[in-house]
């Protein structure tokens, strides 16, 4: 599953409702758990202190996952 969709169901929220939150687009949510974009480092942040607020662990490694691990060099 993907990271922010994990991160916005164990805080319970929407889509709509983390959008809202958030103040952007219900369409960018679902392009963000669905990987077709990744959010800009603001929204990444907002996510983040939306996260925490309600105790929910989340950070940047979670959001941005390390794209060289699983790359063979």
């Amino acid at each position: 599953m993907n990271q922010i969709k994990q991160i916005r169901m164990r805080c319970g929220l929407t889509v709509k409702e983390l959008a809202a939150a958030m103040g952007v687009h219900p369409m960018s949510v679902y392009r963000w758990q669905s990987g077709e974009t990744v959010p800009e480092l603001e929204h990444a942040w907002r996510l983040i202190h939306l996260a925490r607020a309600r105790r929910v662990g989340a950070s940047l490694e979670r959001i941005y996952p390390d794209p060289t691990i699983g790359d063979e060099a």
